[in-house]
């Protein structure tokens, strides 16, 4: 038996795990898709002092949501065949997060699956839930920055090096656009995918939602930093000299722009009380 689990254990396979499992183990639960054993790519045997168990994932793995335990019901074959992010994911992280193939997988309902990760979400509602209003607060904002320097040029040369070209390149492909989503879905999809990404923007960005949402502190703390002054460009940049020159550089594209549309509109002006004059207003 000793060498029969080591050898199996080195080159692991379905047709022999079954018949070492159904050899030695009086209540086998079966694939609820297949009918098969449950075997996964790290289903394995262990044996001390003659005794065998189970390691890695079999009929007896289980996962705990809100306290309620689920039991694998399904093989690897079946949730591949069944679920396409399967087929996208590494396997080895299938059940690391709470979502439609661990749904799959061990029967959770998918209302349970989505509050599971709404909770888990890093939210300002989350954080204010777990920390306390100020701490959550301060906590989110931490958050906040963290993941835009790290979505920023220095963030991404600092951790993989990148070059200038390399981070626009990154950013023209992550955009979302019609022509990518397009791309991606094709064009009836990509286009209605498109259609719901401008409708959940226009709904996300609106006053009422925000405030409904998390508050009118929030709603004005989230203007205050859209301000384009020295204090929130010190908190973009770091740095006096790039946050002086950034504000010069606004400021000169403003002015220009205000001057073109003040000069437009005295064009319109001029040209409408000169048809006016000649008779034609």
């Amino acid at each position: 038996m000793k060498k029969l689990i080591r050898d199996f254990n080195k080159n692991p396979n379905k047709i022999e795990y079954k018949s070492i499992l159904e050899s030695n183990f009086n209540e086998v639960k079966y694939c609820k898709t297949c009918n098969d054993v449950i075997f996964y790519y790290d289903s394995k045997f262990k044996l001390i002092n003659n005794i065998i168990s189970l390691i890695g994932k079999n009929f007896n793995t289980k996962k705990t949501v809100f306290g309620v335990e689920y039991q694998l019901l399904h093989c690897e074959d079946c949730v591949r065949f069944k679920i396409d992010k399967a087929k996208k994911l590494n396997r080895a992280k299938w059940f690391n997060t709470s979502n439609e193939v661990s749904s799959f997988a061990f029967n959770i309902p998918k209302n349970i699956i989505d509050k599971k990760n709404q909770n888990l979400a890093v939210t300002l509602e989350n954080m204010i839930l777990k920390y306390g209003k100020q701490e959550g607060s301060i906590k989110w904002n931490e958050y906040v920055e963290k993941q835009r320097y790290k979505n920023t040029f220095e963030g991404k040369q600092e951790k993989y090096g990148w070059t200038k070209d390399q981070f626009d390149c990154f950013n023209k492909t992550r955009s979302v656009t019609l022509e990518h989503l397009i791309l991606k879905h094709g064009d009836y999809k990509g286009t209605l995918k498109w259609e719901e990404y401008l409708q959940k923007q226009r709904l996300t960005k609106s006053k009422d939602y925000v405030i409904k949402k998390y508050g009118m502190d929030y709603w004005n703390e989230l203007n205050a930093k859209k301000t384009h002054d020295y204090a929130n460009y010190m908190r973009l940049y770091k740095e006096h000299d790039i946050a002086i020159k950034k504000l010069e550089d606004f400021y000169s594209t403003f002015q220009k722009n205000i001057t073109l549309i003040i000069l437009v509109k005295m064009i319109e002006n001029m040209e409408k009380n000169y048809l006016m004059v000649d008779g034609f207003g």
